[in-house]
């Protein structure tokens, strides 16, 4: 069996997510509520505009058994923290 490329992986998850909710024949309020999210931050995911942290991802993991991985979830880039923002932008103003 051949692996698919990360990229295929990436955007499966929010097809693997509708396809679960759906076969559970629940809302997506329904379905957030279970893991204590919004229905527009579930429709987000299912539509591929945003994805979960980690925590959320894990949770989703566990709601589905195992239907979502968390590793189907692309990698969300890390923030700067406020501090670290106003501290380059110091630099840069010097």
């Amino acid at each position: 069996m051949t692996k698919e490329p990360p990229e295929a992986a990436e955007r499966r998850a929010p097809e693997l997510l509708y396809e679960w909710r759906l076969r559970a024949g629940l809302t997506q309020a329904d379905a957030g509520n279970r893991v204590d999210v919004a229905q527009s931050t579930w429709s987000d995911w299912e539509a591929g505009r945003k994805s979960p942290g980690v925590a959320q991802a894990v949770a989703l993991e566990r709601l589905t058994e195992g239907h979502v991985p968390v590793a189907t979830w692309p990698a969300r880039p890390r923030r700067r923290s406020r501090r670290a923002g106003a501290a380059a932008k110091r630099g840069r103003d010097r």
